[in-house]
């Protein structure tokens, strides 16, 4: 809302139109990058999360329905396809814009869109494997006795 009112006190001051729409341009795909990042891989991680822990209660000798499974495992692929289609489809809006204006900005911002895609997914994985070796860390020690201590 602040960005907003800072456009429309920029346009009103004398700031050239193409100026306030092209920073406006830039702030909505700023906000809709965050929520590309955001809303669909967050359902996408979860759903992995549900499946991780469905591994580790049968493990446990729990009993979980199959079912469960299959439904964690369709939201994952339902998910996953929204993220991706969300930034390729974004990526070819922009870059039809930009062709049609004749900007040449645009193009980078099209090919951020599409390389930001790899974004979510990579800060995710390292996340993951510091949680999986935070939780074999415990399982060892858990596990292990004071008498292996070296000395």
């Amino acid at each position: 809302m602040a960005a907003a009112a800072a456009l429309v006190f920029a346009y009103v001051a004398g700031a050239p139109p193409a100026v306030v729409f092209a920073v406006g341009a830039g702030v909505l795909s700023l906000l809709w990058l965050l929520l590309l990042l955001t809303l669909p891989w967050n359902l996408y991680f979860r759903a992995h999360a549900v499946l991780a822990e469905i591994a580790v209660s049968r493990e446990k000798g729990m009993e979980v329905s199959p079912a469960r499974d299959a439904e964690a495992a369709r939201i994952a692929r339902t998910t996953l396809r929204a993220a991706v289609a969300g930034h390729v489809l974004t990526a070819v809006v922009v870059f039809a814009v930009t062709w049609a204006t004749g900007e040449f900005t645009g193009y980078w911002f099209a090919a951020f869109f599409l390389l930001s895609t790899f974004f979510r997914p990579a800060g995710a994985y390292f996340g993951q494997l510091r949680r999986r070796l935070s939780t074999l860390l415990k399982d060892i020690r858990g596990t292990t006795s004071l008498s292996c201590t070296p000395g």
